[in-house]
């Protein structure tokens, strides 16, 4: 099952990109919001002016979903996330050297396909973790 982002980088055209995002928005604010801003700051979060960082390396992130999935930190699937760019240690099929794709790749079979989590739930906390990296 490929993903929205996935769809939009097959697209060729820019109107059928659009679409594709149009569609994304649609059902992802049920209708109700016309503001694209917490979508896009999600897909785009480099170009994010007001949340800039969270002062989390993927090392220290590879350590805390460790220590949240209550993997043993010297387990196959810890030592595959915490060394992401070790081509030893990866799995056949899954590229190495994207931390993201390692972590997908090792927790995709324990997620639902019915998220509860809105777009501004995840800017919230995304937003706490800004703030509190921020004030230290």
């Amino acid at each position: 099952r490929a993903s929205i982002l996935d769809k939009i980088a097959r697209k060729t055209k820019g109107a059928q990109r659009k679409e594709v995002l149009r569609e994304l928005w649609r059902v992802s604010s049920g209708g109700k919001d016309k503001n694209l801003f917490p979508l896009m700051r999600l897909i785009v979060p480099e170009l994010d002016l007001e949340r800039k960082t969270y002062g989390l390396k993927e090392r220290n992130l590879a350590k805390l979903y460790c220590d949240c999935l209550g993997w043993d930190p010297k387990g196959k699937n810890a030592q595959r996330l915490v060394k992401y760019k070790d081509p030893r240690l990866g799995a056949r099929g899954v590229a190495t050297g994207d931390f993201v794709t390692v972590l997908y790749s090792l927790v995709e079979n324990r997620a639902t396909n019915r998220a509860t989590v809105t777009i501004a739930d995840v800017n919230k906390v995304l937003d706490a973790l800004f703030k509190a990296e921020n004030h230290k």
